[in-house]
Formats: C-alpha cells, structure tokens, sequence
C-alpha cells in the first residue's frame, strides 16, 4: 500500500506543480484549476487509507484553497504560490520513505506542516464575503455600481432616478 501511496504522491504532486507554473504564468486560466483540486482530493483520500492523518490534513487544505479559487474568492499571488509549492515538498518529503520513516518524517515535519496549515488557512481566509444588497430607497450605492474614480455623487444621483415616482395621495 505504501508503494501505491509514494507512487501516487509523486504523480500528484507533479500534477499540482505543472498547475501552479500554469497559474503563476496565467493567473486567470481556469484548466489548472480541474487539475489541482482532483490532485489535492486524490493525495487526500491515498493518505486516508494509509492513516496519514498530516498528510490528510494537508491535501485537503490545498483542496480547500482551490475551490475558492476555481470559485473567484481568492487569487493566487507569488506569495500564495510559494506556499502551495511549499505544500508540495512536505508531501514529496513525507512520501518518499518507508512506512516506519514516514512515521518518523511525518514526526519531524509536524511543525512545518502546521505552519503550513495556518499559511493555508490565512490564504482560504481572505475570501471576502459578497456584499449585501442595500436596502431598497437607503440611497446607498453597491460597491459594484460605483465608478472606478470613486464618485460615487453621480451614481448615486442616477440611482435615485431609477426609484419609483411616489403614488399621487398616497
């Protein structure tokens, strides 16, 4: 089984890196996307089986950081890539040895592979959450509505434009 997991592992994470070199190149492109978010859930579930619960614990942050990719919350920056590729090598280094090394590589990279756990979670963390719709005839004018030079005035004089005229006697 482990012979499956290391093949497994590096097949993967060969995947994941051709991605991200993709996503470092163009950061829009959304086929990188499909590919590293099945890397991460399939290192994920090949950890799972033999009770890597670091490894687990890793690959599914990636795969969390992914989807909110694919789903436009986040942007992966340089500063957020090094991280990814630093989540690479700790699941290349854990991979490569045997079931009791593993055990052993898994004990000593416990601190790298929390720190990365919480670079992971500050990166899935930055997802803003969407911005509610005003309340109807407050005046107030979206974000999204706003010009790109901040006047807001107009946009919001227009918007009140576009309000119902009141009901006469009413």
């Amino acid at each position: 089984m482990l012979q499956l997991f290391q093949d497994e592992t590096e097949n993967q994470a060969a995947a994941i890196t051709a991605a991200l070199l993709e996503l470092e190149r163009d950061p829009r492109a959304t086929q990188p996307l499909e590919v590293l978010m099945r890397a991460a859930h399939s290192l994920k579930g090949a950890a799972r089986i033999i009770n890597l619960e670091n490894v687990v614990d890793l690959a599914h942050a990636m795969e969390d950081c992914f989807v909110a990719v694919q789903q436009r919350k986040i942007i992966l920056r340089r500063k957020e890539l090094d991280i990814l590729f630093q989540g690479v090598d700790l699941l290349l280094h854990i991979s490569k040895p045997s079931r009791q090394e593993t055990t052993q590589w898994e004990a000593q990279l416990s601190g790298r592979i929390g720190d990365f756990l919480t670079a992971v979670a500050k990166i899935t963390a930055a997802i803003a959450p969407p911005e509610p719709p005003p309340a109807a005839g407050n005046g107030v004018v979206p974000a999204a509505a706003r010009k790109k030079d901040g006047s807001e005035r107009v946009m919001r004089v227009a918007a009140e434009n576009l309000k119902p005229a009141p009901r006469p006697g009413g």
